[in-house]
C-alpha cells in the first residue's frame, strides 16, 4: 500500500544509503564501514516499513550513486549492497499461518541465508562481467601497486621482480574467494543490526529468533564450496573467478552456521563465554579459523536438524 510514511521512509533511507556509499567510494580510511552502513539503512526500511519501502530505498540509492560514479560502480553498489539488503529484509518478514492456524510460521533463517548467498553470487557475476574483472588483471594491478609503493617508500624492504610477481599472483588468486565471503558475513551483520534497531523501535513484526539454535542451511549448500574449489582448480578464466565466488560464499555461509553451532554448544558451560570470545578474536585476527568453523557448519547441515535437544533458553530471550 502506498502511503506517505512508507514512501518517505524509503526515500530518506535511500538518500542516506546513496550518500554513505559515495562517501565510502571516496574515502580511504573508512571505506568498508561506510560501504556497509549504506545497506543498513535499506535493511531497516525493508524490515520496519515493508518491502515497498525497502525497494524505494534501493532505487533512490542506486540513482544517487549512478549520478556521481561510473556505471560499473553503480552496478556494483546496486547488486552487491542495496538489492541484497532490501531482499533479505523482505524475506525476514514473510510468514504464513501454521497448519492449525494458531500461530504464524516465519520464513526460516536457513532460507534467508541461502538466498542471500544466491543474490550475492549473481551480483558478483554481473559486476565482474561489466567491469571485465579477471585474476590476471588483478595480479597486474597489484604488481604495479607494489612497485609504486617501493618507489615512494625506498626505506622499506624491497622485493625483487620475481617476489612481486609471486605475491601478486597469490593475492589475485585468493581475491575471488575472500571478497565474496567478507560481503556475505558483512550482510549478515547488517541484517542482524537492522533487526535489533527495528525491534527496539517496535517496527519489526518478526519475533526474536534463537539464532544459535536455529541457524542452518539447506543441504544443497554443502555442494557450493566444493564445486567452486573444483572450478578454480580445473578451469581457466572466467570460470576460475566464478568458482572462487562460489567457494568464498560456500565457506563463509557454512562458517556462519559453524559459529552459531559453537554459540549453541557453549550455552551454560563453564568457560563458555571465554571460549566464544577467544574464537571470535582468532577469527578476526587470523581469518583461517573460518575454514574450521565451516566444517562444523557442514556437520550441522548434514545432521539435518538445528537442535539435537531443546534450547537451553527460551527463544524469546535470545538474539
Amino acid at each position: 500500500m502506498w502511503n506517505a510514511n512508507i514512501l518517505g521512509t524509503g526515500v530518506i533511507a535511500g538518500i542516506a544509503a546513496g550518500l554513505m556509499a559515495l562517501a565510502g567510494v571516496h574515502s580511504a580510511n573508512f571505506a568498508f564501514v561506510l560501504m556497509f552502513s549504506a545497506p543498513l539503512t535499506i535493511a531497516i526500511a525493508s524490515l520496519g516499513w515493508g518491502p515497498l519501502s525497502g525497494a524505494i530505498a534501493g532505487i533512490v540509492a542506486v540513482v544517487i550513486v549512478a549520478t556521481q560514479t561510473p556505471v560499473e560502480m553503480a552496478v556494483a553498489t546496486a547488486t552487491l549492497l542495496f538489492l541484497p539488503a532490501a531482499w533479505a529484509g523482505h524475506l525476514a518478514n514473510l510468514a504464513q499461518p501454521s497448519a492449525d492456524g494458531r500461530q504464524m510460521v516465519w520464513f526460516p533463517l536457513s532460507g534467508i541465508l541461502f538466498r542471500l548467498m544466491i543474490a550475492l553470487f549473481a551480483g558478483f557475476i554481473v559486476t565482474g562481467w561489466i567491469s571485465g574483472f579477471s585474476a590476471e588483471k588483478a595480479a597486474t594491478a597489484f604488481a604495479e601497486l607494489l612497485k609504486e609503493m617501493a618507489k615512494s617508500e625506498p626505506e622499506l624492504p624491497q622485493l625483487d621482480e620475481a617476489a612481486i610477481e609471486q605475491n601478486s599472483r597469490v593475492f589475485a588468486g585468493i581475491l575471488p574467494i575472500v571478497v565474496p565471503g567478507v560481503f556475505l558475513m558483512a550482510h549478515v551483520l547488517v541484517l542482524y543490526l537492522a533487526a535489533m534497531i527495528t525491534r527496539v523501535s517496535g517496527r519489526l513484526p518478526r519475533p526474536r529468533d534463537d539464532i544459535p539454535a536455529t541457524a542452518n542451511l539447506p543441504q544443497a549448500a554443502l555442494a557450493v564450496a566444493p564445486a567452486g574449489l573444483i572450478g578454480m582448480g580445473m578451469l581457466a578464466s572466467p570460470f576460475y573467478e566464478i568458482g572462487g565466488v562460489l567457494a568464498g560464499l560456500g565457506i563463509a555461509g557454512l562458517g556462519l552456521i559453524g559459529l552459531a553451532d559453537m554459540h549453541y554448544s557453549m550455552r551454560g558451560k563453564p568457560g563458555g563465554q571465554l571460549a566464544i570470545i577467544v574464537s571470535w578474536i582468532a577469527l578476526v585476527v587470523l581469518t583461517l579459523p573460518l575454514v574450521l568453523f565451516s566444517l562444523f557448519g557442514a556437520w550441522r547441515v548434514i545432521r539435518g536438524t538445528n537442535t539435537p535437544q531443546p534450547p537451553a533458553y527460551p527463544p524469546a530471550n535470545r538474539t
